[in-house]
């Protein structure tokens, strides 16, 4: 009874282990997967070496090298902040602008605390004022806003399929964007709009699929297909992942099509 007892509970424990680095690595994949990472990388060494410079926060009359440090260490602080908040909260594209939004406040609440925490290991004697750092931190937020917006329209504008002219093309629809969801129901296909409306078409659901195969959206288990837009929630319960449409419907993701949506970043 003990020895089972004990296998039960390193079962529990493997799966849980496993569970978190599925987690881990999904985050990974989020991560890597966010528009524009490389301009963020990009507008940070330049706030760094534009402080370092200007000597901002009257860090001016300190030593290059501990000024340098001082400023990559505070706003690369805040962008790994900003880019972990992107990845945690980000699941489709409408996500992203109330990210922004509410992570001006999440994100840089902490910032004159983050000034006096790298002051004092850095020795470095920072006048830590509240009110003007929240004032520069809106506006870093304003500047994040103003890349995100840019970067995701030239990417939606660069990255945009030749919608094909198959069978979705001959039922009407111009644009990727305007299908959110497939379900095959025997030798038909039930398609639904963004506006909530569909419409049930003859068709395969794998030439359907392989039309939209350019988009951004994935098959979830056979005879079913969503795009990203769509998408409101994924959560894993009973050792499976789920989809949770914002139609209310709710799709459990075969084996197969979970490493599709991993690679995608959806999990």
């Amino acid at each position: 009874m003990t020895e089972g007892v004990r296998s039960g509970e390193g079962q529990e424990g493997w799966v849980s282990n496993a569970l978190f680095a599925n987690r881990v690595l999904g985050f990974a994949n989020r991560v890597r997967n966010l528009p524009g990472l490389p301009i963020y990388f990009a507008g940070a060494a330049a706030a760094i070496l534009l402080m370092t410079t200007s000597g901002a926060f009257a860090t001016l009359d300190l030593p290059l090298p501990k000024r340098l440090a001082f400023w990559s260490l505070l706003i690369g602080t805040n962008l790994l902040l900003w880019i972990g908040w992107f990845a945690w909260r980000v699941r489709s594209p409408g996500d992203w602008w109330s990210s922004v939004l509410v992570g001006t406040l999440v994100v840089n609440l902490p910032l004159p605390a983050e000034i006096a925490f790298f002051g004092r290991l850095l020795r470095v004697p920072v006048a830590i004022g509240w009110v003007r750092s929240w004032a520069n931190a809106g506006l870093i937020s304003f500047a994040i806003l103003l890349i995100l917006f840019i970067t995701i329209r030239r990417r939606r504008a660069i990255d945009r399929p030749l919608f094909p002219k198959g069978r979705l093309w001959r039922a009407g629809f111009r644009d990727p964007a305007d299908v959110a969801w497939i379900m095959s129901e025997d030798h038909y296909c039930r398609i639904g709009r963004p506006d909530g409306s569909t419409i049930l078409l003859h068709a395969r659901f794998a030439d359907l699929a392989k039309e939209l195969e350019a988009t951004d959206g994935a098959v979830l288990r056979r005879g079913h297909w969503a795009a990203a837009s769509a998408v409101l929630a994924i959560d894993r319960r009973d050792r499976k992942w789920h989809v949770t449409l914002k139609n209310g419907s709710t799709i459990a993701v075969s084996a197969t099509a979970a490493s599709g949506l991993r690679a995608r970043g959806w999990l």
